[in-house]
């Protein structure tokens, strides 16, 4: 609650001074994923996710940048597509949050690292499959709610579950 307004003070600072240049939508959308992003990267992977509601948030703010205050002159989804696809690569932030979260599982499977970060998630997942926590399957995989101190492993593992079985097109991994 502390982190993330502060990181959205900064964001606001910036908007106003790249408000007064006179850019494209396609060049605001790069200065958003390059330098308004970052101010959240670190946050949203090491933090529990803000709620829904600060993201629509920040996203509202982003598009409200976009289009200088004005009605949007192209759908969001359609702004967010791959540029090969028809769109801008605009950021969907909810995706680019989960993605952030996502990413500390692929780092956990492919790194040789032994740093005590990795010794606790080992802990934390034999917790889950000893005391059935872990309850995976083809077709319904989810975590059961637990209420230790680790929230951030217990949100990973839980996002990842939502992941699985959503069909690849409905995924955006940017």
């Amino acid at each position: 609650d502390i982190n993330y307004p502060e990181a959205l003070e900064k964001i606001e600072t910036q908007m106003k001074m790249w408000k007064q240049r006179m850019i494209t939508p396609i060049g605001k959308i790069h200065v958003i994923k390059a330098l308004m992003i970052s101010q959240l990267t670190y946050l949203l992977a090491v933090l529990p996710l803000p709620s829904e509601i600060f993201l629509k948030n920040v996203e509202a703010k982003f598009f409200n940048f976009i289009w200088n205050g004005k009605r949007d002159k192209i759908s969001r989804r359609t702004l967010q597509l791959e540029v090969l696809k028809g769109g801008l690569g605009m950021v969907n932030l909810e995706s680019f949050a989960k993605n952030a979260k996502v990413k500390w599982l692929r780092k956990y499977f492919a790194t040789e690292d032994t740093g005590k970060w990795k010794a606790l998630w080992k802990m934390k997942l034999k917790e889950y499959d000893i005391k059935g926590k872990w309850n995976y399957n083809a077709k319904h995989p989810q975590i059961v709610e637990d209420k230790t101190n680790i929230t951030s492993i217990d949100e990973i593992l839980k996002i990842w579950c939502e992941l699985q079985y959503k069909p690849a097109n409905e995924i955006d991994t940017r």
